[in-house]
């Protein structure tokens, strides 16, 4: 379990290949210790994601699951940067929301710092 959530952190699966191992309903596994989420992991999505390393539909998938479920948790010094910068990819499902290139290098500095 510890592996599939560490390989989901950093997309190497995809909720798919997680739920195979989990189950469908992650909200509710059971016997866990929920995976850290570091500001590092956000960049790397970032980064994979503008670098079209993974779509879209992934991104989503990721901050969702990373996001709503129990299944993660944001280190606790870091917690406010992550938290800032998982409202704006959320949104990323919404018809109107778009971002720049520059947009995200902002969100990258964000964790930075």
């Amino acid at each position: 379990m510890k592996k599939a959530l560490l390989a989901f952190k950093k997309a190497e699966i995809g909720i798919v290949q997680l739920k195979e191992t989990l189950g469908n309903d992650l909200y509710n596994v059971q016997n866990y210790k929920p995976e850290t989420v570091y500001a590092k992991d956000v960049i790397f999505l970032i980064e994979k994601f503008l670098s079209k390393g993974i779509p879209l539909e992934s991104v989503l998938d990721w901050v969702n699951v990373i996001w709503f479920t129990d299944l993660y948790q944001y280190a606790s010094s870091e917690e406010e940067s992550i938290a800032s910068v998982m409202t704006f990819l959320e949104m990323l499902d919404e018809p109107d929301a778009e971002f720049s290139k520059e947009d995200y290098e902002k969100m990258i500095e964000s964790l930075n710092t």
